[in-house]
């Protein structure tokens, strides 16, 4: 989006990392807009401030910011600045890569995002209404007495300027950092313990982002399993989201496994609003290695078990490690055998790092780099075949199609996602010729698929109905049963 000085300073957003990470950036973004009476921009070339949001969970995304930090900095104008934000700098210190990176004018971690607005003033210079003066350094000191800018509300509660999703889908993020103490995870060093945000105060955001025309909600924190607010549970707070009008799909993101018991899938299930799509990481299948990662009450048949009985249309994702220390073919293999019982929809694989400051970082008997590549592609082969019979017996079936628009591909072509098709992870529906219009939901027939995509017809709305209606959900099968995460 093109801006001018005349509308305030131009914005150009950079976000890394995972969607937690990019609620934080519209947030902070959105703060940002507001302070300078900005205008975003897509070229960094053309901005007055460039921000910089980073991802360190491990060290090849540590290594991505730090290429991505030179990279926005050779292509800068003349005056402009450059913001580094996030988990790289609450990793190493904000003060202390603040000395190491003089390339960034401003550098703040996740945890002191409440001092953005006021840094923001001090790079450029803006009064109480936010009317931000042009690059160049800031204005003479007030005279002695005058009252500052209004202290900012809490991070939380910050607008948002939907920056990485299209107006019909955005993230909303329940938690921020992770309570739990896996033994290869830096997340709880560099966010914090677990700190859920209140239901009220998801409503009115999940009520905001349906205003502005937001069909599906996803639920992410790092463990969407562990929300509370007083007595209330994710069960609940998913019932409050359902009440919200304008909200057509809830899909839910990270769901530990440890702690999705029998009730809490029987409330989803139950929940007409909570599409039948569970993400649940189990990281690893064999017990010892479990045990060793400090997920040692993880029992991921079991818990696939307990899902499909209780909610059998559910489709099931996960992330899976290879490499963990300790992991020898005896392990490996315990891994196969679990894809290949679990017959998971989807699932994701990615190897060992061992961060400093992890306790798994100095464990023993860590496989060589060649067999954890080889053991990861092994498994995603695997998995592309059983993904592939998962897709085949869709064919000839009718689903509901959120649609996207057109691909990146080939622009010609039109695409959507299912209710089984999370964005950004999982495959796409591709329309046999039909352009349904972006941001609505429709009814397709499955007519071929793929290892990951399907290609479909879109119906003909019955005359006499709404576009984009979705089905009534069948039943589960199965009886409820006792369970817990």
């Amino acid at each position: 989006m093109a801006g001018s000085q005349e509308k305030g300073l131009r914005v150009h957003l950079v976000s890394l990392g995972c969607a937690k990470n990019l609620v934080d950036s519209e947030r902070l973004l959105g703060e940002a807009l507001r302070v300078l009476g900005g205008t975003p921009v897509s070229d960094p070339g053309e901005a007055d401030l460039v921000m910089l949001n980073t991802c360190a969970f491990v060290r090849e995304a540590a290594e991505e910011a730090v290429a991505a930090l030179f990279d926005l900095k050779s292509r800068l104008r003349p005056g402009a600045r450059l913001a580094v934000l996030g988990c790289l700098p609450a990793l190493h210190g904000g003060g202390a890569l603040a000395d190491a990176l003089p390339e960034a004018d401003l550098v703040l971690p996740s945890g002191g995002y409440g001092a953005f607005p006021e840094r923001l003033r001090e790079l450029f210079g803006g009064g109480e209404d936010g009317a931000a003066l042009p690059a160049g350094g800031p204005p003479p000191p007030p005279p002695a007495g005058t009252p500052g800018p209004p202290a900012a509300p809490p991070f939380e509660s910050w607008g948002r300027a939907l920056a990485g999703t299209p107006r019909f889908r955005a993230f909303l993020k329940i938690a921020e950092g992770c309570g739990r103490r896996c033994t290869y995870c830096l997340i709880p060093s560099i966010r914090g313990p677990q700190a859920p945000a209140p239901l009220e105060a998801l409503a009115r955001e999940a009520g905001a982002l349906a205003a502005a025309g937001c069909l599906e909600l996803t639920l992410v924190a790092q463990d969407l399993t562990a929300w509370r607010d007083g007595p209330l549970d994710l069960g609940d707070l998913c019932r409050e989201l359902a009440g919200v009008a304008g909200i057509r799909w809830l899909r839910l993101m990270y769901l530990h496994p440890e702690a999705l018991t029998a009730r809490l899938l029987e409330s989803l299930r139950d929940n007409p609003k909570v599409i039948p799509y569970l993400d649940i990481p189990f990281q690893h299948a064999s017990p010892r290695i479990l045990r060793a990662m400090g997920r040692g009450r993880s029992r991921p048949l079991e818990t696939v078990r307990l899902a499909r009985r209780i909610w059998p249309e559910a489709a099931l994702r996960s992330t899976l490690m290879t490499g963990f220390p300790g992991e020898g073919e005896e392990e490996y293999g315990a891994l196969r055998a679990f894809l290949e019982e679990a017959r998971l929809d989807h699932a994701g694989f990615f190897k060992f790092s061992p961060e400093e400051g992890t306790p798994a970082a100095a464990m023993p008997g860590r496989p060589s780099r060649r067999d954890a590549d080889r053991r990861a592609r092994g498994l995603a082969a695997l998995q592309r075949r059983i993904s592939r019979d998962r897709n085949r017996a869709r064919v000839g079936t009718e689903i509901e199609v959120l649609v996207e628009g057109p691909s990146e591909d080939a622009p010609e072509v039109f695409c959507g996602r299912g209710t089984f098709q999370a964005p950004d992870v999982d495959g796409l529906v591709y329309f046999d010729g039909e352009r349904p219009e972006a941001g609505t939901i429709v009814r397709a027939q499955v007519l071929k698929a793929g290892d990951y995509d399907l290609t479909a017809r879109a119906l003909p709305v019955p005359a006499g109905t709404a576009g984009g209606g979705r089905a009534r959900r069948p039943a589960a099968a199965g009886a409820a049963a006792p369970g817990g995460r």
